[in-house]
């Protein structure tokens, strides 16, 4: 039997798209992967590998209650019951269950100090489970892309998320932001498949979805009131509805269903939760074991009133009569009542109150400048930094382009569809890039891939959707576009955690910090460069939980905290030295000493005898010390 000739093809041209995509998707782990294994472990993933086999083994999350259980079990997978030997007879592991930070030292000591150990092995393969799940973000978007424009808005939208640095560096970690950006993605996909009709399949997937993004990330919190919104939209939007095969025509009615489906929603979520915990309220396996929440209030309070005296450029510390005088927000209320009364799990509650406590203030460092709240353009300044000029131009071009189509056709367009499409493309965008703009962590672009996603798909129809496309030179433009953007990625490998955009890569040291630039994951070509200069005596000012012993660094530790830190020694003035220190310290982000900041502000301003990665820095002792720099810590 023939097929027309146009028939054939556009049959042709899908198999080509989808090959295309395959091999954007298999460039993108290739590429991804390559650059992970030429990094050791950022600052996170000691904790959050170690936390999450303690939960998938012990089911214990004393370790790690800072993100939900359900993505913790998909990064543990393949790791098995030996991979990990963690001592439980010494007093961290009481202190865990109130003491944040003796998590992460006794994480760090369990990968990389215990015998028998494999600490590459076993972050290398959660670090595959990481990247799986960006590959299924990746084909969703081409997916979806074509659903609502056809093969060449998958293809251009896919590029984009296959090309970009960001998604690059951040997809083989073991960490949760790709994935909440994949949970976030699935939920819109199931949403605006409802929006069409709603069918008993769709809606238990979409049940799942929503529940399931509750076990990934505690910023899924926010999926509640996306999901309402929608649901808000899709009811106001004047076209019926099919519900369960009946057909909306009024509004009432729409907006009844819409509130049904939450409920259903809230439901699966409680359900899934439990499920995910075990059906444990007990954090432990012994039932009386508790995480203190209390301390968390406690530094909620103390938080609070230091933020209140430096808005009001105080220095008194608080007393105790106005630490006893904060009151929690609703929200904490809420949590704290669930507790009480054992309406979730302890361990997925102590979560919420944690991120509510990490939420208060964070120290951030933007243009040169500290602040524990952050700042509203925060996340836009970081966008323009570390996006791809490419990606930029594309952006303003698919606006432009989108607000000159929008403009010619607004008085003929009736709401459809096509309004029902743009809905759950930007009302997502909207609601967590605005989260983001309002909430005083200023920690880095990661926390905004949930965004980019969106943009990619909306640039891909809006390819698809524009006539200069279908000349030559507009298919030459695109293919100049997507050169470009090829071109700065591979000139970036491996460094795509401290990726900045060609403009602003020259200065990226005094435009931003933490996991934009220096997350702890350079210490690989530090050894490397160590073993080449074995005859230097190193000191080391490392940001990181990883060992830099189990890299082979022999070196002596720098303070990192004040001056006269135990366990750490300054050089002496002409010491025949160098001196690595990581870019977060140079830039005195989380130091609160006056007179260690100062030494290592003065470092900053000299020239460096070799920097690895972007994030840390190498000194000669020597020369700065001739040139009169405070380096030398005794005469």
């Amino acid at each position: 039997m023939s097929h027309p000739p146009d028939e054939n093809r556009r049959r042709i041209g899908g198999t080509a798209t989808a090959a295309a995509c395959l091999l954007l998707l298999a460039g993108f782990a290739a590429l991804s992967w390559s650059a992970a294994r030429t990094k050791c472990p950022t600052f996170d993933e000691p904790l959050n590998t170690v936390g999450a086999w303690m939960i998938l083994h012990e089911g214990d999350w004393r370790v790690h209650p800072d993100h939900p259980a359900l993505w913790q079990y998909w990064s543990a997978l393949p790791n098995g019951p030996s991979a990990l030997r963690p001592e439980h007879r010494i007093p961290a592991w009481d202190q865990m269950l109130q003491n944040l930070w003796v998590r992460y030292l006794w994480a760090a000591e369990m990968l990389f100090e215990q015998p028998g150990v494999d600490a590459e092995r076993v972050v290398e393969r959660s670090r595959f489970m990481m990247l799986l799940v960006a590959v299924a973000l990746g084909c969703l978007m081409a997916r979806w892309a074509w659903e609502l424009a056809g093969p060449i808005a998958s293809m251009v939208a896919l590029a984009f998320f296959a090309l970009d640095p960001n998604f690059l560096g951040h997809a083989s970690l073991v960490k949760n932001d790709v994935a909440l950006a994949f949970s976030a993605l699935l939920l819109m996909h199931a949403l605006w498949r409802l929006g069409r009709e709603v069918t008993p399949g769709r809606a238990l997937v979409a049940a799942l979805v929503f529940a399931a993004g509750f076990g990934v990330k505690f910023s899924a919190l926010l999926f509640l009131p996306l999901a309402a919104l929608i649901l808000i939209a899709r009811a106001i939007l004047p076209v019926p509805w099919i519900f369960f095969g009946r057909n909306l025509a009024r509004r009432g009615p729409r907006l009844l269903a819409g509130a049904l489906l939450l409920v259903v929603f809230l439901g699966a979520a409680w359900g899934v939760i439990w499920a995910a915990y075990r059906f444990r309220f007990a954090p432990t396996r012994d039932p009386e074991v508790r995480l203190d929440t209390g301390y968390l209030l406690d530094r909620m309070r103390r938080n609070h009133l230091e933020i209140e005296r430096l808005a009001g450029a105080g220095t008194r510390p608080a007393d105790q009569a106005e630490i006893a005088a904060w009151r929690p927000e609703p929200l904490l209320r809420s949590v704290l009542w669930a507790e009480r009364n054992r309406i979730l799990p302890q361990a997925w509650l102590y979560g919420v109150v944690y991120s509510c406590e990490g939420l208060q203030r964070r120290e951030g460092f933007l243009l040169g400048e500290h602040r524990l709240t952050g700042w509203w353009y925060y996340l836009p300044m970081a966008c323009l930094f570390k996006t791809p000029l490419a990606t930029l131009a594309a952006g303003l071009a698919a606006a432009i382009a989108g607000l000159l189509v929008l403009r010619r056709s607004w008085r003929s367009w009736r709401p459809g569809e096509e309004w029902w499409s743009v809905t759950c493309l930007v009302l997502p965008f909207v609601v967590f890039w605005t989260s983001l703009m309002i909430s005083h962590v200023s920690l880095g672009l990661r926390h905004a891939l949930t965004v980019y996603p969106y943009a990619f798909i909306a640039l891909g129809v809006v390819a698809a959707g524009t006539r200069a496309l279908q000349s030559r030179p507009g298919r030459t433009i695109l293919a100049v576009v997507l050169a470009g953007l090829l071109i700065e990625t591979l000139a970036a490998f491996p460094d795509y955690i401290a990726f900045f955009n060609a403009v602003f890569r020259p200065s990226r040291i005094a435009l931003l910090g933490d996991s934009n630039l220096d997350w702890g994951q350079d210490l690989k070509p530090l050894a490397a460069w160590q073993r080449r200069n074995h005859d230097r005596l190193l000191y080391l000012a490392y940001f990181g939980q990883a060992d830099p012993a189990y890299y082979g660094i022999t070196y002596r530790k720098l303070p990192t905290a004040s001056t006269g830190e135990p366990g750490t020694e300054m050089p002496t003035r002409r010491e025949p030295a160098v001196i690595a220190v990581s870019a977060t310290h140079l830039q005195a982000i989380y130091i609160h000493d006056p007179r260690l900041a100062a030494f290592y502000g003065d470092l900053l301003r000299r020239r460096p005898l070799a920097v690895f990665g972007g994030t840390i820095y190498v000194f000669d002792n020597d020369a700065v010390a001739a040139a009169g720099g405070a380096t030398a810590g005794r005469p």
